[in-house]
Parts: C-alpha cells; structure tokens; sequence
C-alpha cells in the first residue's frame, strides 16, 4: 500500500475543525479492508473519518481533524497511518497548524479522480471554511495538469462549498497515475493547495 494526503498542511483554528483528504493506492491486487488513523495527535486533538471509499485501486476517506481551545497554538506533526491485514502499514506526514481562536481559515479537498481515456468525468472540489469564513469568496485555479488533460472549474470563484470539476482526458493520454494541483486563492487568506491523483484508464 502506498499512502499520501491530498494537502501536506492543514491549519485549524483553536475550537474549529477542518477536513483532510486521505487516500491509499492499493498495491499487488490486495483488495481487504483498509482502517486509517492519524498518530501523534496532540492532547485536545481529535480526529474523525467519514469511512473509506474504493475505486480503481485507489481507496480514500475525509479525515475531519479537531482542535479544543485548549491546544496551543502552533505546528504539530502527525501522521496518518493506513492499516490493511497481511500488509505492511503505510503512512504519510501531516502538519497541523492550530491558530488561535477566531483566525479566518479554510482547506481545499476533493477525492481521487478516474477517468477513461478519450472520456470527461465530473467531481467536486470541496472548501472547507472556519466559522468565520463561511460567506468569503475563493477562486479555484488548475495549476498543474498533465498533459492532454483539460481541467474546467465551475463556479471558478465560489461562496458555497463545493465547486464542480470537469476533468476531461484526451485520447492520447497514456494509462497510469498522475496528480492535479488545485490553487484556492483568497483575499486576506493564504493561499491553499491540494494535490488530487488522477488514474487513466483504459477505454472498455
């Protein structure tokens, strides 16, 4: 198995929570039941999943990481650990970044994508926003995608949370696995990243 998240770092506001996308690339035709969990959490830190989802050989789940108000504000590493039996754990880093109460803050996800050859398929890109966030508009933008792979963003420029993709995948795109990098850009924020893995299938 082979573990990676969607985005490195994720920032919390102190007693908010935000979302995390965890997804596990299934290796050597092993198709059993994979559990995640996140180590090394700090004390008045939780963390939630919304349960795993397969497709292609790739499983993931929304990992929902909370922080109390007791947790110190700062950069805590953790990591997330996906556990299958009869196979290797595999993990990945995570950053949390917990801010005091009250920063305005969001996260930028959206699950593994599929697509056929010559075909388009459609998700969601999902944005996460503190509490006080919840009306601030974000503009999504496609900063990396591989080529003969056309990415369509709608809304580009979003106050609700969820903008729809379109991914459409030429042709001449050979099969195999590939990452698109989504930038959410905001004024008075940081900018957000995420990095969605991308399987090219062979048309049936």
């Amino acid at each position: 198995m082979k573990a990676y998240v969607t985005s490195p770092t994720v920032e919390i506001a102190g007693g908010g929570a935000q979302l995390v996308m965890a997804s596990v690339t299934r290796l050597n035709g092993y198709d059993g039941d994979i559990a995640l969990v996140v180590d090394a959490l700090p004390e008045g830190m939780r963390a939630e999943s919304d349960g795993m989802q397969t497709a292609d050989g790739v499983s993931s789940a929304l990992i929902a990481i909370v922080a109390s108000t007791a947790v110190i504000p700062g950069k805590y590493p953790v990591s997330v650990r996906a556990i299958g039996f009869g196979v290797p754990d595999a993990s990945v880093a995570l950053s949390v970044e917990v801010s005091p109460a009250g920063t305005p803050v969001y996260t930028l996800e959206a699950r593994p994508i599929s697509a056929y050859q010559g075909a388009s398929t459609v998700v969601r890109a999902s944005i996460d926003r503190g509490a006080n966030t919840k009306s601030v508009p974000v503009t999504l933008t496609a900063t990396a995608v591989p080529n003969g792979v056309g990415v369509l963003l709608y809304p580009e420029t979003n106050v609700a949370a969820i903008t729809t993709m379109t991914v459409v995948v030429g042709p001449g795109v050979p099969l195999g696995q590939y990452a698109i990098t989504l930038r959410g850009v905001s004024v008075g924020l940081p900018d957000r990243v995420a990095t969605i893995p991308l399987t090219v299938l062979s048309k049936p």
